[in-house]
């Protein structure tokens, strides 16, 4: 047989069963009487708002014979069980991240697929998932299913990396399950032609063959030229298309070099959060979201705080817009970051977004670990543990965290580049201090590096209620926003002029947690810093950005005029 992959995605029955124990749920007794989306999230709907606990969710799906199914979960918020035909199939936690659960293939007819999910703050079940994050932790299945029914001997991934940019020469890596008495064919097609053809025999169940092929006549991947290729991997009769990009990242002293060219990264930070839709992204909402990235002339986006909806990585590949993308963490203390079942679950965070990353040309840095109190001892193996388990598993980017401790930090030694959470003129100082602040956190951070590394500020701005005009331009009008973003990108870029890149946080106003204490500093219960607010509205700072971003990236020939 050939590969059959069934999408899942539309309306599911479901149920809300509330804040009970998942273990004394009888699938019997459950009643769905109502539809939800998927994927979607239940309580970014009316009906469920603010609500955390249990809900069921349950489809059907025609089977077909095959050797191997697996169920493709993409992200279950924050912990989910599965069942196929009543028999239970395993449990996932964390978010973000695609879940695989491998179903019994013997079955036939219409199978029954149901997932409980658990939108709760419980960090026994889901422990990356804490009430203190600055983002509202939304429930559901909030990305896309599907229902992958193969042969017996078939393919499981393939990552592509690139060896050489000017001979192109790429590395590719077959993850192939099952077990065969006799060869199999591998064949790879790069465009529609065949650059690789062989007969193996497998050694187990689980056979990874890796490969160095030559593809000339392919053109790279850049920001200015973002050439995207597919490759066809066959293996006797199963195939798995994947799309790549012909590039190189390196880090030399103080520049970061994409196919050995220093890059100016112009970027903000998004969340993957709509007022509307919680979690979800909507196809329109990605198109909306990036033709607003293309309006402020980013190059660059930081994907906070989690690992990405992969449909928005391949769309930043095919619009030549880079990406540093994370693991799931906020200001994680050193007791919580010292504990290992926490520690577990974001060093399994990190293989899944390698996992999701890998062939993506985008994704020019990995991340972790937003804000940890990296100047506490406890902090410091962990980071150490997890930056490293990011390089082990993708040799091929270089990684770092957003250290908001530049002067203490124990663990900017570790980084491949340097990356500053700083706030002057908003929770310290005045918008006129911000030079001076900027300058010291800088220093302060390259030293306690050690070397001289590239720097990206990766969070810096304002909050700003959305209309609100104010003859004294103060803390949260739009005019105040506008004023420091532009002292901020004055300063970086006109004075300074080393900088490796800027993120503003944050692309659009986003719900935050439940905290009161987080509550009680986030006017409207939304953190306020977007250029956008929860609607994708322009503020008054979008504009001020858009036009110094145009400029630095030679759009435009005369910088912004400076503001009075």
């Amino acid at each position: 047989m050939s590969r059959i992959i069934q999408s899942m995605d539309g309306f599911w029955s479901f149920s809300y069963l509330g804040d009970i124990d998942p273990d004394s749920v009888r699938l019997e007794s459950i009643a769905f009487q109502e539809w939800m989306p998927v994927p979607g999230c239940f309580d970014a709907t009316p009906r469920y708002a603010g609500c955390r606990g249990i809900a069921a969710y349950r489809t059907k799906v025609r089977l077909h014979p095959c050797g191997r199914r697996v169920l493709q979960l993409g992200s279950v918020h924050h912990w989910g069980s599965v069942y196929f035909n009543k028999q239970h199939a395993g449990t996932c936690s964390g978010g973000f991240v695609q879940q695989n659960f491998i179903l019994d293939k013997d079955a036939r007819g219409i199978g029954e697929i149901i997932v409980l999910v658990d939108n709760r703050i419980d960090p026994r079940r889901s422990p990356l998932h804490l009430d203190n994050c600055d983002w509202y932790h939304y429930g559901g299945i909030a990305r896309s299913v599907c229902l992958v029914e193969a042969p017996e001997v078939s393919i499981d991934a393939v990552r592509i990396h690139t060896q050489n940019i000017h001979v192109p020469t790429i590395t590719v890596s077959v993850s192939v399950v099952g077990i065969s008495s006799k060869p199999i064919v591998l064949q790879i097609e790069v465009d529609g032609n065949t650059v690789h053809k062989e007969s193996i025999l497998l050694s187990g169940t689980l056979s990874t063959i890796e490969r160095s092929i030559d593809v000339p006549g392919l053109s790279t991947w850049s920001s200015d030229s973002p050439n995207i290729h597919a490759a066809r991997v066959t293996v006797d009769d199963d195939e798995l298309i994947e799309s790549f990009g012909i590039r190189s990242v390196a880090v030399v002293d103080q520049q970061l070099l994409v196919n050995g060219c220093p890059v100016q990264l112009l970027g903000v930070n998004r969340h993957e959060s709509s007022i509307q839709f919680g979690h979800t992204q909507t196809d329109s909402l990605l198109i909306e979201d990036l033709h607003r990235l293309d309006q402020l002339g980013c190059n660059f986006v930081r994907t906070s705080h989690y690992p990405p909806d992969p449909r928005f990585l391949t769309l930043c590949d095919k619009l030549g817009i880079y990406v540093w993308a994370e693991t799931t963490s906020w200001q994680q203390n050193g007791e919580q970051l010292s504990n290992q079942h926490y520690l577990n679950a974001q060093l399994d965070c990190a293989d899944s977004l390698v996992a999701a990353c890998y062939n993506h040309p985008s994704v020019i840095l990995l991340g972790a670990l937003n804000e940890v109190a990296s100047h506490d001892v406890l902090c410091r193996t962990p980071i150490e543990l997890v930056l490293n388990r990011l390089r082990s598993s993708d040799p091929t980017r270089p990684v770092t965290f957003a250290c908001n401790h530049p002067s203490t930090c124990l663990a900017l030694p570790m980084v491949d580049v340097i990356a500053i959470n700083v706030y002057p003129g908003w929770y310290d100082g005045e918008i006129e201090e911000i030079p001076t602040e900027l300058d010291r956190a800088i220093a302060n951070a390259e030293q306690r590096a050690g070397r001289k590394l590239p720097v990206i500020i990766s969070e810096i701005g304002a909050g700003a209620i959305p209309g609100w005009r104010d003859s004294h331009n103060g803390r949260w009008s739009e005019r105040y926003q506008s004023n420091l973003l532009d002292k901020v990108i004055r300063h970086l870029f006109l004075v300074r002029n080393d900088c490796t890149g800027l993120a503003i946080w944050q692309f659009c106003d986003i719900r935050t947690t439940e905290s009161p204490k987080i509550q009680l500093s986030r006017p409207r219960g939304l953190n306020n810093k977007g250029l956008l607010d929860e609607y994708r509205r322009p503020k008054e700072a979008f504009g001020v950005v858009a036009e110094w971003y145009q400029y630095l990236s030679g759009k435009v020939k005369q910088p912004p005029l400076l503001k009075l």
